[in-house]
């Protein structure tokens, strides 16, 4: 099942190795996260990626980093261009 952080970064076309450099962290950190696999996240690595993708915590905050398994009906919100096409 996609995590929203996985739905997300696809969403805006973000490369996993960007978001790694924005955040100070290791491409494969963000890649166990992106696939949600089960490591043990400090909530500062969690507040780093909020806050580089949602500052205004509107659609994204760290529980749907820390916990990706209670959110499976996620969407990211869709862009201008996204509801132009629409």
């Amino acid at each position: 099942m996609p995590t929203p952080l996985y739905k997300l970064l696809v969403s805006r076309g973000l490369q996993q190795h960007v978001l790694a450099k924005a955040i100070g962290c290791g491409q494969a950190s963000v890649s166990r996260l992106v696939n949600g696999k089960r490591q043990q996240i400090d909530a500062d690595l969690a507040a780093r990626i909020v806050d580089y993708l949602d500052p205004a915590r509107a659609f994204l905050d760290e529980k749907h980093i820390l916990y990706p398994d209670r959110y499976p009906d996620w969407s990211p919100p869709q862009t201008a261009t996204q509801t132009a096409e629409t």
